[in-house]
């Protein structure tokens, strides 16, 4: 039998390996009501104009630009960042692409309390102690991959509504509500990673 490979965007590829993950996540969980309800929140909270999201966000890049968008506000440059801290995240069994995703633990602590994201009681214990999780542990990839699967639920559903906004900015967004409000959220987990 002939094979032929099938070319898929690195989006398409990443998104696809996190799929087998959620699905048969034991720790995390991702709520559909709640994806639906957060949406709501931010387009009245945050997005209440079709194109306000590029009101809310805080492009900062100094300097540092990858791409000649310096006068555009550096968008190029930053989905290259974003673009480079996914194609950590994956889940092919072969070694060449065995790595992790730049590990981010405000987003997941944002959506937690918003529901949109749920663990088990184990899982909460250990965050609840702060124990380190082991990097690559079944726990820290289910967060992971149930983090980037909800961002993308979260992203059709205010695309859906008309909003012009791109994942990396949506993401953007919930990981500055998240440093804005710190001191108030739930314990996040702790992962030792060379990405964090």
């Amino acid at each position: 039998m002939l094979l032929l490979p099938i070319r898929l965007s690195k989006k398409s590829a990443i998104l696809s390996a996190g799929v087998p993950v959620v699905s048969q996540a034991e720790h995390v969980t991702i709520h559909k009501d709640s994806v639906l309800a957060l949406a709501d929140k931010l387009e009245r909270v945050y997005l209440g104009q079709k194109d306000s999201i590029h009101d809310q966000i805080a492009w900062d890049f100094g300097d540092v630009h990858y791409f000649a968008d310096a006068k555009d506000g550096g968008p190029l440059t930053c989905q290259y960042v974003f673009v480079l801290d996914a194609l950590n995240f994956c889940f092919w069994p072969t070694p060449e692409y065995v790595s992790h995703i730049g590990a981010d633990y405000r987003v997941p602590q944002v959506l937690r309390p918003e529901g949109v994201l749920q663990y088990s009681l184990a899982l909460d214990a250990l965050i609840q102690a702060k124990t380190p999780i082991p990097s690559g542990s079944l726990m820290e990839v289910e967060i992971r991959a149930c983090t980037i699967q909800a961002v993308e639920q979260l992203h059709a559903v205010l695309t859906a509504k008309g909003h012009r906004i791109k994942v990396i900015e949506l993401d953007w967004l919930l990981w500055q509500i998240g440093e804005n409000a710190k001191d108030h959220l739930p314990n996040h987990h702790r992962t030792w990673s060379v990405f964090y």
